[in-house]
């Protein structure tokens, strides 16, 4: 509605990066669990349920699944959930349907729910760290951000 306000350049300060300092703890609370009372249901409304969310949903348009793809599974499951209780899965299936209609860029063989499922079960994220030996050979290694407790940022 207001492109002048780049939202999407706003959500990088506002939620990705405050959703990777707190997920970057190892008691940080996954996304995905399972609720059985009112009051469990209310203590899901924290900032890493809306931070990681919104950076989860991010990561989708934006590296996943594209603007097209992304909308349209939204779109798909919102019609097809209306008035409904469904699970994360409703939405991974209508949004992987998309993905793979349009050709998305998912690894090969794999499915949106196990490239997510570690996203959504448990806390912390990859870390890569890339060194540069000349000009030639790069090395890569990846390790997840969580240590003792402690924030790896």
């Amino acid at each position: 509605v207001f492109p002048e306000w780049e939202l999407d350049k706003q959500i990088l300060l506002q939620a990705v990066h405050p959703a990777l300092e707190i997920d970057s703890y190892v008691d940080s609370p996954p996304l995905d669990t399972d609720v059985d009372t009112t009051k469990e249901i209310i203590s899901k409304f924290n900032k890493i349920t809306y931070f990681k969310g919104a950076s989860i949903f991010r990561m989708l348009k934006e590296v996943i699944a594209g603007y097209d793809c992304f909308r349209g599974g939204l779109e798909n499951f919102l019609t097809s959930y209306s008035y409904r209780t469904t699970e994360a899965q409703g939405m991974w299936n209508l949004i992987s349907a998309k993905v793979n209609l349009k050709g998305g860029l998912l690894p090969k063989g794999k499915v949106l729910k196990e490239v997510l499922l570690n996203w959504e079960k448990y806390p912390g994220y990859p870390l890569l760290e890339v060194t540069r030996d000349g000009y030639k050979t790069i090395t890569v290694h990846q390790k997840m951000s969580s240590s003792g407790g402690q924030t790896a940022i």
